[in-house]
């Protein structure tokens, strides 16, 4: 009997495909970590978010706007946000320590003051 390799794929990579995840469940579906940026003050530009080994932004994020960013945690440390307001003037802050494997939201609250808000949301689906 000879095999050929386009019988051997047919057969191998089904059951490859069928075996591969990249996050085992355990029965339980996994809650991402997601950080959610609202904007309740003036418009602002260049909003940078920091986290452990990586980042993300915007270049701008209009009044009342808001937009939520599931970051893929390595590793922990603090949350740094950094913007401009409408004024070119530059505003930081430093927020919670986020850590790898953790199953809570975070908001992040910019309010018309160009004060920032962290606020740490428990998993909803325990």
């Amino acid at each position: 009997m000879r095999v050929t390799f386009s019988r051997l794929a047919a057969v191998a990579l089904p059951l490859l495909l069928a075996g591969c995840r990249a996050h085992p469940s355990l029965g339980r579906p996994e809650a991402p970590f997601t950080i959610t940026v609202r904007n309740q003050g003036a418009d602002i530009h260049q909003l940078e978010v920091d986290y452990p080994n990586a980042s993300f932004g915007r270049d701008a994020l209009a009044s009342g706007a808001s937009f939520n960013y599931p970051p893929k945690l390595i590793g922990s440390g603090p949350v740094k946000v950094t913007f401009n307001d409408n004024t070119g003037k530059s505003h930081t802050a430093t927020g919670p320590v986020v850590q790898e494997g953790m199953r809570k939201n975070l908001v992040i609250s910019i309010g018309e003051d160009e004060g920032i808000v962290f606020q740490a949301l428990p998993d909803q689906s325990s």
